[in-house]
């Protein structure tokens, strides 16, 4: 239940969409729906407070062709250089899961595209790529207004595709809840969103103006369209700050100097002022009516992070922390909320494009426990085996306990969003979001039989 210790032959009762009775032995209603599995376990259903989601459809239905021919789709949309060939530092795409099947595939022409067919993922071998789509999220395509470093004011709900089938991959794997998170192109993006995986539109926004994000490093500089010094006689709307971490640090700081003579009445003055939408927000922020969370990976940018932070007196949840084993002492002074992960040896998914997560350990996690914090496990924009599950899994690997990985997934990031009064646990008067696995959870043979969300099953795998 995420609550104390296990309950053998348990029963979860939901009605409406809430949990009404826990426990073993309960009597079940005769008008109940029954899912049960003798080996099974249950637990709450998964959150992952910093999910990356697919903001567009990466095939459009356009472009669906007979036989999985998606040459179009590789054409019209991966970025080519001169000579023709697609981009891997570009295109944001690393090893092809077909790659096994290359043999296979024929390289095609625009003249006879329908005759000759190359890989249908990389486009092998006329693109000279290899790749793989990582959950249809694009990482040279960003969707945050980009006419001001400083944004707060923008909302991702207004590009979130709440239709997009990469919920029902999260709701298939357990995954009943995401923050979703913004791209990282601004030092201060805009607020992010909490919404179920699963239901109708309406009911599925938990809620439409949730944390504002951060970011002190490389990313709001070298995301998407890249920030660029002034050439010579050319200019355009990407030549400004930052295009350096000092500049990232500029920016963040007199975001809030700004906010605090624009809360005195006084005139706000010099470049790169935030937007004047954007200052009821911040002040929001710094009165801590409006939640803050920082991305920041590399031990300068946490220590930065946290400096500036305590400049303007703001509580902030960090996250990503790859060096957190780098600063413990200043970690250790400020204890924030921690959102943690993907867990990693190497680069993955859209971060292999920043050299801001080269010093990842897979450790950190069970140091993280270790040290009296409780962070919260987020596997961004990796899916299936990758996927929560798969990271709690990591985590067990690591050293962590299955308690400190369940929670991590389940209690901590309920109460990182401030969801704690609703779900995270199983409890009598919370939402109806439970997992019921086919064996114990977050081992490599075990997966989810039955996912219910909000009292709804969004997947049933099991007999009738």
């Amino acid at each position: 239940t995420g609550t104390g210790a296990p309950i053998e032959n348990g029963i979860v009762i939901i009605e409406d969409g809430t949990i009404i009775a826990v426990g073993p032995g309960i009597p079940i209603p005769g008008d109940a729906t029954v899912y049960e599995l003798e080996e099974g376990h249950i637990t709450a259903g998964l959150i992952d407070a910093n999910a990356r989601l697919e903001r567009q459809d990466i095939f459009l239905p356009e472009e669906a062709r007979p036989a999985g021919d998606l040459s179009s789709f590789f054409v019209r949309q991966l970025p080519f250089h001169d000579d023709g060939a697609a981009c891997v530092t570009c295109s944001g795409f690393a090893m092809c899961p077909l790659s096994s099947l290359h043999g296979e595939f024929k390289s095609g022409t625009d003249e006879d595209l329908e005759e000759e067919l190359g890989c249908p993922c990389c486009g092998w071998p006329s693109h000279n790529i290899s790749a793989i789509l990582t959950a249809g999220v694009q990482p040279v395509i960003t969707s945050t207004e980009s006419s001001s470093e400083v944004v707060p004011h923008t909302s991702v709900l207004d590009v979130a595709n709440l239709r997009s089938p990469d919920y029902g991959w999260l709701a298939r794997s357990g995954v009943t809840t995401v923050f979703v998170a913004p791209d990282t192109s601004a030092v201060i993006g805009p607020q992010g969103a909490i919404v179920t995986t699963y239901g109708s539109i309406r009911d599925r926004i938990l809620n439409d103006s949730g944390d504002v994000q951060a970011v002190i490093g490389t990313d709001p500089y070298a995301v998407g369209l890249r920030n660029s010094r002034p050439f010579g006689q050319f200019v355009s709307t990407r030549t400004r700050r930052p295009t350096t971490r000092m500049g990232v640090a500029w920016v963040f700081r007199k975001a809030f100097s700004d906010t605090q003579d624009w809360i005195a009445g006084e005139e706000v003055t010099g470049s790169d002022q935030p937007p004047a939408e954007a200052f009821p927000v911040l002040q929001r922020i710094m009165e801590g009516d409006v939640p803050l969370r920082i991305l920041a990976r590399d031990r300068n940018d946490i220590e930065g992070a946290v400096r500036m932070a305590g400049e303007f007196d703001l509580k902030f949840t960090l996250v990503e922390p790859v060096a957190a084993y780098d600063c413990w002492e200043v970690l250790e002074q400020t204890r924030p909320e921690i959102v943690f992960g993907p867990i990693s040896d190497t680069s993955v998914g859209l971060r292999r494009f920043s050299g801001d997560d080269n010093r990842t350990r897979l450790g950190t996690i069970r140091e993280l426990f270790e040290r009296g914090f409780e962070p919260a496990l987020s596997t961004q924009d990796m899916r299936d085996e990758e996927g929560l599950a798969g990271q709690a899994m990591l985590a067990i690997k690591a050293g962590a306990t299955f308690d400190q990985a369940l929670r991590a997934v389940t209690v901590n990031p309920a109460r990182v969003l401030g969801l704690s009064e609703k779900m995270g646990t199983i409890e009598v008067g919370k939402r109806g979001d439970i997992v019921l696995w086919t064996g114990k959870p977050f081992e490599a043979t075990t997966k989810p039989a039955v996912v219910v969300v909000g009292g709804r099953v969004a997947m049933n795998e099991t007999e009738d």
